[in-house]
């Protein structure tokens, strides 16, 4: 999963999904340092949806005291 969506952001930088679903990926390596990196971009692309995504998502529920993740939320 992680190639193809690095492949997807290869011939779109600003891919909101690849972007949000690497982020789930490294959620679920416990790697927060990708999290917030792939968060911020796909944030960039499209924050609303974000926002909204991450309200349904248990992916990242182990950062919600994440000083850094809560942002993506207000």
């Amino acid at each position: 999963a992680k190639e193809s969506l690095t492949t997807a952001l290869n011939l779109d930088e600003n891919d909101f999904g690849a972007h949000y679903h690497l982020a789930s990926l490294y959620a679920h390596w416990d790697q927060p340092d990708e999290v917030i990196t792939h968060l911020n971009h796909a944030s960039s692309a499209d924050n609303a949806r974000l926002r909204l995504w991450l309200q349904e998502d248990p992916s990242f529920r182990n950062f919600e005291n994440n000083p850094d993740y809560q942002v993506f939320l207000d």
